[in-house]
């Protein structure tokens, strides 16, 4: 498991959290989402606003396509970390919200499988009950109510191009992504922008027909 040359992992145990703490977090990261879920509403609406950003002519011209879903948020992270008070509490504090096709869901999922079988995570797990956190469920949900909710129907599952630059470090999480979607009977392939091609009112990727585009490749 590594990502780019190197091992994906650096340390000896992974992250607990307690029942009380993980709620605190998803009580903190939803509350995050619905406000930039409100913002990005609002932006979409107020020409002025959305200025403040700066578009360029040609992503003014993009966002105002019409998508076929609603959702402007697909899939996020939300990367933040605690900070101790000096009253002893601890919050947690956000320093970004990625929401261009972040990385690390599957790598987290994997690493998780990993630290589960170890022997001493399963003596521990005897005397402490103990669940892993998934991420690769949440993103294929997200990404097929997207691509249902475009098509208008659940008649078939859609086959995913996951398009990225060649030889990025993430490339080891795109195959991780495509094993998973083929044990839920989904066909995924790799390919790079360049291996894209549109023709006869169908998507092709590296010469598969594909139906959704699952865009990693970053725009800046």
């Amino acid at each position: 498991l590594v990502f780019g040359g190197r091992p994906l992992c650096t340390v000896v145990r992974p992250l607990f959290h307690t029942r009380r703490g993980w709620n605190y977090l998803r009580e903190r990261t939803e509350l995050m989402l619905r406000v930039f879920g409100k913002l990005s509403e609002v932006s979409m609406a107020d020409p002025a606003l959305r200025a403040q950003v700066h578009l360029t002519p040609i992503e003014e011209e993009m966002i105002r396509l019409p998508t076929g879903y609603k959702t402007s948020i697909p899939t996020a992270r939300l990367d933040s970390f605690y900070v101790r008070e000096p009253d002893g509490r601890i919050n947690l504090s956000f320093v970004e919200f990625n929401g261009e096709s972040p990385a690390g869901m599957a790598y987290g999922d994997v690493m998780a499988e990993l630290f589960m079988r170890l022997p001493l995570m399963e003596r521990f797990s005897r005397e402490f009950h103990m669940e892993p956190i998934m991420a690769r469920q949440g993103a294929l949900e997200a990404l097929l109510n997207v691509y249902y909710e475009w098509r208008g129907n659940r008649s078939q599952l859609p086959s995913i191009a996951i398009v990225d630059w060649y030889g990025v470090p993430t490339t080891s999480e795109f195959q991780l992504f495509a094993e998973y979607f083929g044990r839920h009977g989904i066909t995924g392939v790799i390919c790079t922008p360049e291996q894209l091609d549109y023709r006869n009112g169908q998507m092709y990727a590296d010469g598969q027909p594909v139906d959704f585009i699952y865009k990693r490749v970053l725009s800046t």
